[in-house]
């Protein structure tokens, strides 16, 4: 039935939408609005064709049994039938605004938002008033719609559900060559390539967390950080792997007792590429759960990093994380400067800097561990290492990711049943 599907995939474009309209109260009422009315055109299109199909008729008085005590469903359908036939929805928006500081300290507090307040107002509230003295670092603006009649849900995390829900209705619709739906000529994108899923990964995130926006305070620009996760390459093998950097590819593991391995993995990943990437390993139990990239150019992208590290903790209710990244630190006298060629002529990177491979393992039992191990680089710009040093505290910079580790809630206005 690939009207059915098509209007199916509205509701994911849709979906997309009203997700990058979130700080735009007006686009986003009217994407949701749009979202619904979708959601309800799917199952009339169905309904309309359900007697020119073998068992049709039987197939959807299933699905609406089970649908029939959903209570996001049902509230859908009122929802659906007040925006298209009365009036708006009546909206909701809890806000939430944390300060992280040069030095690392936060604090913040919950904003009554009107559901017309944008991005900026909501900044300019927080500000209003506060001293001089916070006009540096960052501000991370978090936003969750709520509708009143469903204040215990935000409202993109309703949808996701519905979709899931209306998936699986139109699965079972197809015939067998139907199901990945290659024929229909409809936008492709990365989170739904698997046609065949009831619901796209995007949607079974995104709802996790609050939706944040982050802000340089000096300049006023939204900070855009982004995470990137990990794919194999199908092309390289384990063999080719273990040729290139040995056999160092278990991540399953206790973070702690697993750190020691990961300063090896990194030590071998930067004498072989001359670089090692920022990457962080969260866990559940000794289970791996998410793996991904993530970092900073400068003091606000760093405070941003960190909180968004925090974010994607929560997401996933890890109880454990292990981050790897080289890093700048104080320099040390007697250390060979690192040095960077350009056309013949070597200079000081930052002559007043080191270098240093950090990896840092926290888990919600209150255990701790940091390393680091010094390294200059030689005059072809290959790191020289130096000896890996140990401690169990770590900077105020980890805080953040510690609280989220600890399911410490961002606020009582985000938590969740």
């Amino acid at each position: 039935m690939p009207d059915a599907h098509r209007r199916l995939d509205d509701a994911h474009a849709e979906w997309h939408d009203a997700f990058d309209a979130y700080f735009d109260p007006h686009r986003f009422r009217r994407s949701f609005n749009s979202l619904l009315a979708s959601f309800q055109s799917t199952i009339d299109t169905i309904a309309r064709r359900k007697r020119s199909i073998p068992g049709g008729e039987e197939t959807l008085k299933q699905w609406e049994t089970t649908v029939k005590g959903d209570r996001l469903y049902k509230w859908a359908v009122k929802a659906r039938n007040l925006v298209v036939h009365e009036a708006d929805l009546s909206l909701h928006s809890l806000a939430w605004v944390e300060h992280a500081a040069l030095d690392h300290s936060r604090y913040g507090g919950k904003l009554e938002a009107a559901p017309e307040s944008s991005a900026d107002d909501l900044l300019s509230a927080y500000l209003l008033n506060k001293p001089e003295s916070i006009r540096s670092g960052v501000v991370k603006v978090s936003r969750k719609w709520v509708d009143n009649s469903l204040p215990d849900k935000e409202l993109l995390e309703v949808a996701s559900h519905l979709y899931g829900r209306l998936a699986v209705l139109v699965a079972a619709f197809h015939s067998d060559d139907e199901v990945l739906c290659s024929d229909l000529g409809l936008p492709e994108r990365d989170c739904n390539k698997n046609r065949d899923s009831s619901r796209p990964k995007c949607m079974a995130w995104g709802g996790q967390a609050p939706i944040s926006r982050t802000v340089d305070l000096s300049t006023r620009h939204e900070l855009a950080m982004e995470i990137m996760s990990f794919k194999r390459d199908p092309s390289v093998s384990q063999q080719d792997l273990e040729q290139r950097y040995g056999r160092f590819f278990k991540l399953d593991g206790d973070p702690i007792k697993e750190s020691l391995q990961q300063m090896r993995r990194a030590s071998l990943y930067l004498t072989v590429d001359s670089e090692a990437m920022p990457w962080m390993l969260l866990y559940k139990g000794s289970n791996l759960v998410d793996t991904f990239q993530i970092s900073a150019v400068s003091k606000p992208t760093l405070l941003a990093m960190f909180s968004g590290m925090a974010e994607r903790v929560r997401a996933t209710g890890a109880d454990g994380f292990l981050f790897t990244a080289e890093a700048w630190t104080t320099w040390h006298p007697g250390v060979k400067r690192p040095v960077h060629q350009h056309k013949g002529t070597f200079y000081d990177v930052k002559p007043d800097r080191g270098e240093v491979l950090l990896v840092v393992a926290a888990t919600s039992d209150g255990r701790r561990v940091s390393l680091q191990r010094h390294f200059a680089r030689d005059e072809a710009g290959w790191p020289v290492l130096g000896r890996v040093v140990s401690t169990t505290r770590l900077g105020p910079e980890w805080r953040v990711v510690v609280e989220a580790l600890n399911g410490l809630p961002l606020n009582s206005a985000f938590r969740r049943d």
